[in-house]
């Protein structure tokens, strides 16, 4: 049995090694965020044909991006980068975010926001226009961003973190969204929530950032 314990995210939190688990959650599976092309960004490793990461993580890239044919590359991310993101989001109002620690280490985390009516963001005007043809019209609670690095998943803290999080949105707000590619994040939700949850009809082509995405809606409370 892993022991874990479930922290809320801070300003005294370690926001480095957050910073380095969130890089080492996204340049793994399904996501294999690990070199983007200088030119449009487009992530080259969903579409380079090696199957093994850690070649992929050590070798500069070699091809010509499948979307643009420019054949410069960056890293996806830089713990730098992603700390400024971190910092960012937790100035936004209503968020709420929790990272899991063993033995003082950050294994997993998973945070979220409020979204106002007044928000200017292509993808959660294409929501709000969804959630209005439900009956929501009041805002909702964004869950942005979860992941478990690989030797922690199915342990539990997927599970424990979502709980943490689910449970205080619902303070905030009656309804929350996600859009996830992750199928062990799908399954923690409908777990949870199988009788609450539906698929959200997002317009096609709204949401350019996030095209071919499903997008699903949790009745948070009544």
């Amino acid at each position: 049995m892993t022991n874990y314990k479930i922290v809320p995210i801070s300003k005294d939190c370690d926001i480095g090694a957050l910073a380095n688990a969130y890089i080492s959650v996204f340049e793994g599976e399904p996501w294999r965020e690990i070199w983007k092309c200088k030119s449009c960004g487009e992530n080259y490793c969903n579409s380079c044909g090696e199957n093994d990461k850690e070649k992929c993580k050590s070798n500069v890239p070699k091809g010509q991006c499948k979307k643009c044919g420019n054949s410069k590359f960056d890293r996806f991310y830089s713990n730098e980068k992603v700390q400024e993101k971190i910092m960012n989001v937790m100035k936004i109002e209503g968020f709420v975010g929790y990272v899991a620690l063993c033995e003082n280490t950050t294994v997993a985390f998973s945070w979220g926001y409020l979204i106002n009516k007044n928000n200017d963001n292509e993808r959660f005007i294409a929501i709000d226009e969804a959630l209005a043809n439900k009956g929501y019209e009041c805002g909702y609670f964004y869950s942005a961003e979860t992941g478990v690095l690989p030797e922690y998943q199915m342990k539990g803290i997927g599970t424990a973190l979502a709980t943490a999080k689910i449970n205080d949105a619902a303070l905030l707000s009656n309804v929350m969204v996600f859009t996830t590619i992750n199928k062990n994040m799908m399954s923690i939700y409908k777990k949870l929530f199988a009788e609450r949850m539906g698929e959200l009809q997002v317009s096609p082509g709204a949401v350019t950032d996030y095209q071919n995405r499903k997008f699903f809606s949790i009745v948070l409370r009544d």
